[in-house]
């Protein structure tokens, strides 16, 4: 930072208008960042000793203007909850309400901030005339939005989202109308509001101590604006108190198109800039070198900035800053730049240090995840693995699980205070003092904040209370902030320069990031009243991006160029349109070949003896209540490892979250309604105008008892969806018999009980079929048997090996020496005919029993090896060597194999 940065010559130019008086000022920033090095730059120009101005960031501002901070946002919500509650007269637990009260509250917010009147915004429009008559202030294009909404509503007023929407969207006007004035009675407030506050006052010209205790506020490195702040810009301008900084470069603010210029182009039209940009300096002469560099995989992108640094003789000072879009990229990043550090080099973390990244964390984490598991997949096994549980003797405080909240915060705060005395542990945790002071304070308030609210909280809802507090809670770390190589998320790069730019995680999808705004109010509606949407969130990504660009020197952009990875692939636009918009840089993909070696990970092989040979053992025996099917062996194909942890160790998937994921549930509903429809056709033979009768007749909504929410709706009407287009295209395969639906086999492979579910046979066309329906990819073809035992080919061929064990193996199945014939249905694809079902060998359908003879002894002979091999005790449980198959393995953790995958 110097005099020629954007800070610096802003406290130059001020610095010289005002001198000893600049103390009569106050500096107000978009964030703390910037005042800090403002206040810098004002010392070093400084000749004389002086009163030093009030710098604040806007935030700070707000509250100083109506005397009043925000609340927890926990205290809000529990606020809220008593409203809504009372409101609806539903039952409905705080535990069902919390997502979406989190919503509310951060809707409400923007209601506030963008000053809407909400009685309009949630008016339920009945009839389209309504949009000209009760919105007749809104703009042509604008009024276009908001019909285009409505009008699906209008079409379908039945349909069960558009119902739960209306349900909620009548009630809100007054629930913010009496959460508003209950908050204002406890003296609460959340941000918005207290924005709302100020700009009434502004606007009833009522005079603010504040206000009068200042000569000139100095607003500095503002961008996008909502209607509150450009409020009090207006005040203080026409006022006369008002001096406005704009960071920018005309290169984006004099193109009418340009996104990174959108709100500026604005804002230096209605509040003139005191300081105009040079042009000898602007983007367009810009000649500076940018080199992008590709790596391979996410946390490599973290890895390589340290040799990036030291081969271009980057210094680790103030006038280097590594920016991370991906801000979880944190600790790979700290730990390859203390590796790499000299003597006397220092690194500032702005952003400071994630809790969510430490082992007391993961403790706290993986044993509330235990304690709040339904009991039918709660195992400590997990819990047990984390090394501070024999490290500091903790197993004994996990033998009674907290039934209140106030059991829980007990359990947590005994937990915290153990392994912050503890001398056991390793010198890698010599954070964990810190960490541990940070995670009690959090808690302390936390449940100060639900033990006044006169809530009966359960410890299901304060542990999830606890969760999200700590995830997004960091400790900030001490020391001198401006001094070293700075390391910062792009929000934190307001205002900034620096010479020495790493960007690290420059691929599209995190610049700019994707932005999905969670909220009641639909996107139309959004457009229509002027709330922010993707548009807005992008175009200021976009305005970081350029403005960083504007006084760097040395450049570098690292992306991971993985197209496996789910953040791999592409580079952002932003650096391809930099390619093409300023000819004048020089942008080269770097040649650098980086010394990366990945860490040594041992493989895990688990020995089948002791338990683990009795457990497989148990196997060969139906009585022991162990049993294996077609997916288990599929399992072991995919990788034996997986089949120890899921078949022999009993681990449940990891349940991160209650609700099933979006493909499971809208299967698993599909199956229901299938069976369901076919249920009473069971034995008979079926012509087309049975089916479609037994479709009119049969309700396809509402298979669950308990209240659904919006997704889960959405899953079910899905599945209706899918339900519908089958049996409609199973209506032109008449005549058929449904023999039986989703019936339980229970068979023999040589002398090896094993079980397996067909979710329906029938008789068609003379022959027995049997059916199996699907709502994933398609796994239904394979080029040699061979393959089907292959765990290269799983993911390829794992449903037609799971129905090829059921023809050849069911003898029940069989009839007159013909095998049945197995289809697999992907209903999430339309039917076209029949052909496509089948199964696919070498390119040729499996359609006929003769068909299937042809390969059968190859396939019990490669089952017979396979069986031979799982329970051979002397070859161990190995991890596979397919990587793709761990992507989604819920295992993954337990294996390391994640960090390969990074």
């Amino acid at each position: 930072m110097s005099a020629t940065s954007f800070l610096g010559t802003v406290a130059h130019t001020l610095y010289q208008q005002y001198k000893e008086r600049i103390d009569t000022c106050c500096f107000v920033f978009p964030g703390r960042r910037a005042a800090l090095f403002f206040e810098r730059e004002l010392t070093n120009l400084a000749t004389e000793e002086m009163w030093m101005p009030t710098t604040i960031g806007i935030t700070q501002f707000v509250e100083k203007f109506t005397s009043q901070k925000a609340s927890d946002p926990y205290v809000l919500l529990l606020e809220l909850f008593k409203i809504y509650r009372n409101l609806t007269g539903k039952t409905e637990s705080l535990e069902q309400f919390q997502y979406l009260g989190n919503v509310l509250l951060h809707d409400f917010d923007q209601v506030d901030k963008y000053l809407l009147n909400p009685k309009v915004l949630f008016n339920n429009v009945k009839d389209l005339q309504q949009v000209e008559q009760d919105f007749h202030f809104l703009t042509d294009e604008q009024k276009k939005a908001l019909a285009s909404f409505w009008s699906s509503f209008l079409k379908k007023p039945d349909h069960p989202l558009h119902k739960h929407f209306i349900t909620l969207w009548e009630i809100l006007p007054n629930l913010y109308s009496i959460f508003g004035s209950t908050l204002e009675t406890k003296n609460l407030a959340y941000e918005g509001l207290l924005y709302r506050k100020m700009a009434n006052e502004i606007e009833q010209i009522k005079q603010n101590a504040f206000i009068e205790s200042y000569d000139t506020f100095v607003f500095v490195g503002f961008n996008a604006l909502n209607p509150c702040e450009k409020k009090l810009f207006h005040f203080l301008k026409n006022t006369e108190k008002a001096l406005f900084y704009w960071d920018y470069d005309p290169f984006y603010t004099e193109n009418k198109i340009h996104e990174a210029g959108l709100f500026l182009r604005e804002n230096t039209k209605d509040f003139p800039s005191a300081l105009l940009p040079d042009e000898k300096h602007s983007l367009k002469q810009k000649k500076e070198s940018i080199q992008i560099v590709s790596v391979p995989s996410r946390v490599m992108q973290a890895k390589v900035v340290p040799q990036i640094l030291k081969e271009h003789n980057i210094p680790y000072d103030i006038n280097t800053a590594v920016v991370l879009t991906d801000e979880s990229l944190l600790l790979p990043l700290l730990y390859g730049l203390g590796n790499g550090m000299k003597k006397g080099e220092v690194v500032n973390v702005t952003m400071g240090f994630p809790l969510i990244g430490t082992s007391l964390f993961s403790l706290i984490q993986s044993a509330l995840q235990y304690f709040f598991q339904s009991e039918e997949e709660k195992d400590i096994t997990p819990l047990m693995m984390h090394p501070y549980i024999e490290l500091l003797e903790l197993e004994p405080l996990f033998r009674h699980i907290p039934k209140t909240a106030e059991e829980l915060y007990k359990f947590l705060l005994e937990i915290i205070n153990r392994t912050a005395t503890s001398s056991k542990l390793p010198a890698e945790d010599a954070l964990v003092k810190t960490v541990a002071k940070e995670m009690r304070r959090q808690i302390n308030r936390l449940y100060l904040s639900i033990s006044s609210s006169e809530l009966d909280i359960s410890a299901t809802v304060f542990a999830d209370f606890v969760k999200q507090q700590l995830a997004g809670s960091i400790i900030p770390f001490s020391g001198e902030p401006l001094w070293g190589l700075q390391v910062m998320g792009l929000l934190e790069t307001r205002c900034l320069d620096f010479e020495n730019l790493v960007l690290v995680s420059a691929q599209d999808h995190l610049l700019p990031k994707s932005h999905k705004e969670v909220s009641v109010i639909p996107y139309n509606l959004r457009r229509a009243f002027g709330l922010p949407t993707q548009e807005q969130h992008t175009a200021i990504w976009a305005y970081y991006f350029y403005r960083l660009l504007q006084g760097a020197k040395n450049i570098f952009f690292i992306y991971n160029n993985n197209p496996d990875s789910p953040s791999g692939g592409e580079v952002s636009r932003f650096v391809r349109q930099i390619e093409l918009e300023l000819p004048n840089l020089f942008v080269t993909s770097s040649p650098l070949v980086f010394h990366y070696h990945l860490p040594h990970i041992a493989p895990v092989i688990v020995s089948k003896t002791g338990s683990v040979q009795k457990k497989l053992q148990s196997f060969l025996s139906a009585e022991s209540g162990r049993i294996l099917s077609p997916t288990a062996i599929l399992s072991y194909i995919r990788c034996p490892l997986q089949f120890y942890f899921k078949y022999l160790k009993s681990l449940n998937n990891p349940a991160f979250a209650p609700e099933e994921p979006d493909i499971l549930h809208i299967g698993n509903t599909t199956h229901h309604l299938l069976e369901r429809l076919y249920r009473p056709l069971v034995g008979k033979i079926l012509e087309k105008e049975d089916i479609l009768h037994r479709l009119s007749q049969t309700n396809t909504k509402g298979i669950f008892t308990k209240e659904l929410d919006g997704n889960q709706i959405l899953h079910e009407e899905i599945a209706a969806f899918y339900t519908k287009r089958f049996v409609r295209f199973d209506a032109t395969q008449t005549p058929f018999n449904v023999v039986s639906l989703e019936e339980s086999f229970f068979f023999k492979f040589e002398n090896i009980p094993m079980t397996g579910i067909v979710d329906r046979v029938d008789i068609r066309q003379g022959k027995k079929v049997l059916i199996d329906y699907k709502t994933g990819e398609r796994k239904n073809s394979f080029e040699r048997v061979a393959d089907l035992f292959s765990s290269k080919y799983t993911l390829k061929n794992g449903d037609a090996f799971q129905m090829l064990c059921y023809s050849y193996l069911i003898k029940d199945l069989s009839d007159n020496n013909e095998l049945p014939v197995p289809m697999l249905f992907y209903l999430n694809n339309p039917v076209a005919d029949v052909s496509g079902s089948y199964i696919s060998y070498n390119r040729e359908a499996l359609d006929t029993s003769t068909a299937l003879f042809s390969i059968q002894d190859e396939f019990i002979d490669h089952l017979d090896d396979l069986l031979k091999e799982l329970f051979n005790f002397n070859i161990p449980f190995k991890q596979t060597n397919e990587l793709k198959n761990c992507t989604f393995c819920p295992y993954i953790s337990i294996c390391q194999r994640e960090k390969i995958n990074d």
